[in-house]
């Protein structure tokens, strides 16, 4: 296919595109085997530890607010030295983190590790894209996006459902070996498989460089708002998966294996949406993708909202509002991200980074904000996700109204 034609001068010869891509596309694995195989595991480990909502929330807000810093590390240290090098370097933190979490004597340690795992688990949210963007250029970069974000709800689909059934027949430490393990795999076949794409690159740039690098970029109010609206809408789905896997547990006492066959609904919201995402690339701005995304992700929530106050709550109410939230987030998401890094494209790697910094940083905010309001009921999840949907639909609206 026609966007394939850089790719082969970069990627080499020897090396067959569908490779390259399929590697990529695993490197983007490692945020739903941090995060989304971590879900059904929060009661165990409540349980084990006798900690309260609040201290578990913090072993999935923690690796959320590392992944959300390291990004930005990521990001411009790549830009300067090579994408290849860093994200190595990445994968093995991800699974050392993993290897640690097993072992976790406390919840403290746990936190830690977890903290450890997470910072090697940004490399692959911020580095697949920017290799995306070094080797297919801005034309192409919404459809390479959505393959990647394709593949990282497939992982979604995966994680839970895989993490659930560990748990419920070995437990929770024989989940975080098997992270440890995947994140050993990855290494490998990143080596093996991935060239360097940045060869051009100022090995000069100093700290100062790096903040004017951002200030000059957040300066720019299209910029800011496509980023705070991924992280937004990032936060309403977050926050709705973190407490549905105590609420199943706990409030409507079920089984850890039917929340990872609800949780389901999620990633398959989530790869519709960025299907159609893709199918409408080049025929639809993606000013009007995004706000289109908001739109349904707004009223999703106000139905959800409503739902749990007035009418009583199952499994279905939990989780099928959780499938038009993730099809709103699939279908906004290449859009707001491929807006984000072609704003300043010198800087594609530094907006990259703060990219994903927002999506791992308001989810972690909203995420722990549900943690410090838990009351054991539906309602103040319901709360937290109707907020992040407002506040996804005004960047919107912002992003429309400055477009060209």
């Amino acid at each position: 296919m026609d966007y394939f034609k850089n790719c082969l001068d970069v990627v080499g010869k020897k090396k067959r595109v569908n490779v390259f891509l399929s590697t990529l596309g695993l490197i983007g694995l490692l945020f739903p085997f941090t995060q989304h195989l971590f879900f059904p595991l929060t009661p165990y480990i409540k349980e084990e530890f006798g900690s309260t909502d609040t201290i578990t929330q913090l072993a999935i807000s923690v690796p959320s607010f590392i992944m959300a810093l390291m990004t930005l590390i990521y990001g411009s240290i790549s830009d300067r030295c090579g994408r290849l090098p860093v994200l190595i370097v990445g994968i093995i933190l991800y699974a050392l983190g993993g290897l640690l979490s097993a072992l976790a004597p406390s919840i403290t340690f746990l936190i830690i590790a977890r903290l450890i795992q997470g910072a090697g688990a940004a490399c692959g949210m911020v580095l697949a894209r920017a290799i995306a963007r070094d080797v297919f250029g801005m034309e192409h970069l919404v459809r390479i996006i959505a393959f990647l974000t394709m593949m990282i709800s497939i992982g979604s689909m995966i994680a839970p459902v895989l993490s659930s059934f560990l748990v419920e027949y070995t437990d929770w430490r024989a989940v975080m070996f098997f992270s440890s393990a995947f994140g050993a795999i990855i290494a490998v076949l990143a080596w093996a498989n991935l060239n360097e794409t940045n060869p051009i690159r100022n090995t000069k740039k100093t700290h100062n460089r790096f903040f004017t690098d951002y200030i000059l970029l957040f300066k720019n109010i299209r910029f800011t708002a496509f980023v705070l609206q991924s992280g937004f809408i990032s936060a309403a789905f977050f926050s709705l998966a973190s407490a549905n896997s105590l609420l199943m547990n706990e409030f409507l006492n079920l089984p850890t294996t039917d929340f990872g066959l609800f949780f389901l609904l999620f990633p398959i919201g989530y790869l519709l949406g960025n299907f159609t995402s893709s199918q409408l690339s080049g025929r639809v701005s993606i000013e009007n993708m995004i706000f289109a995304g908001s739109l349904l992700l707004i009223v999703t929530s106000s139905v959800f909202g409503a739902w749990v106050w007035l009418i009583s709550v199952n499994a279905w109410v939990l989780f099928v509002p959780g499938f038009f939230i993730t099809f709103a987030q699939g279908l906004a998401l290449p859009s707001a991200q491929t807006g984000a890094i072609g704003t300043i494209p010198s800087l594609s790697g530094t907006a990259a980074g703060i990219g994903v910094f927002m999506q791992m940083f308001w989810p972690g905010v909203f995420v722990q904000l549900y943690g410090f309001l838990s009351d054991g009921t539906p309602t103040p999840v319901a709360i937290i996700v109707l907020i992040a949907s407002c506040l996804s639909l005004l960047s919107a609206v912002i992003i429309w109204i400055t477009r060209d």
